[in-house]
């Protein structure tokens, strides 16, 4: 009997193991014969040195080739940095403002913020920052506007997710929006947005007090919610992008999920489930997410195209 309950721990502790490493997408190199995890390796593009989860084999950023020969070891990168530092790093006057020091850096690709926006070497791109979490600039965006919000502390993904995380999300949405009307209106100066379509966008929307479908609320339905699961950085970030969309690699099957389906995940079984092998079989015969993302684009061009 008790050779026999310990052998039922041990397969028990077996299939635990065996479950986590599932969930986080162990990758078999045949170049190399080894085993790795998206928690401690990550495939970096040798083009725009942009990180990819494992299991990507052409490159989200600049859809460059991957191969096993980009496997790096995860260091900590610029959102695990910012989550975790306690340095005030908002821009001017406390607000949700961004200091007009920010420029491109050509190596990278990376927005910086020269001056004393630079803590101790970390990007200090934020546009929002408080207590429990921080919006910044993504620094490959792959629309219009593309911003990275995440809690602060601790999330590795969005399996550290629970039902109570639920409200979190939403206050990090919500202040994501204020952030996005900000930009679009002016108040926050980002010097790499595209000047012709902030333009135009703005025409649009002048005319929002007599045609409602062309209101700032339209145009911001059309903005694309969600998260990338297995995730490329240390720690979780949602991504908010308002079109155009310059990229789609993102929304690729099965990496993205929707803030939708996250928050519907949580609230009906206190985590987020990834997709099924079925589930995944469907979305490769019709990508439902993917239709969604390029529909609100079309949507957001034909905007666009009305401008005065």
């Amino acid at each position: 009997m008790i050779r026999t309950g310990m052998a039922l721990r041990l397969v028990n502790l077996c299939f635990k193991n065996t479950k986590l490493v599932g969930t986080r997408h162990l990758h078999h190199s045949s170049t190399y014969g080894k085993f790795y995890t998206n928690r401690f390796y990550v495939k970096k593009c040798s083009r725009c040195h942009s990180l990819n989860s494992l299991t990507l084999i052409s490159c989200f950023n600049c859809s460059n080739a991957l191969s096993d020969s980009d496997i790096r070891f995860r260091n900590l990168d610029h959102i695990c940095e910012v989550s975790n530092s306690r340095k005030n790093m908002r821009g001017p006057n406390n607000v949700n403002a961004i200091s007009s020091g920010i420029g491109i850096d050509a190596a990278s690709g990376a927005n910086d913020v020269s001056g004393s926006g630079l803590e101790n070497g970390v990007n200090t791109s934020v546009l929002y920052r408080c207590f429990d979490f921080t919006i910044m600039l993504n620094r490959n965006p792959s629309a219009f506007i593309h911003l990275s919000a995440f809690p602060n502390g601790t999330f590795y993904d969005i399996k550290n997710f629970r039902k109570s995380h639920i409200e979190l999300i939403n206050k990090i949405a919500d202040r994501c929006t204020l952030v996005l009307s900000d930009v679009v209106n002016g108040k926050v100066d980002v010097p790499g947005i595209d000047r012709v379509i902030l333009g135009k966008l703005k025409a649009v929307i002048s005319e929002g007090a007599k045609d409602k479908s062309k209101s700032l609320k339209e145009v911001f339905k059309n903005v694309v919610w969600g998260f990338n699961y297995p995730n490329t950085h240390c720690h979780v970030d949602m991504h908010a992008l308002l079109p155009p969309i310059v990229s789609f690699n993102l929304f690729k099957t099965p990496f993205f999920y929707p803030l939708e389906k996250v928050l519907g995940d949580l609230k009906n079984f206190g985590r987020v489930r990834h997709y099924s092998p079925s589930q995944i079989r469907q979305m490769n015969e019709f990508d439902e997410v993917m239709e969604g993302v390029k529909a609100s684009d079309m949507k957001m061009r034909e905007y666009l195209s009305k401008a005065q």
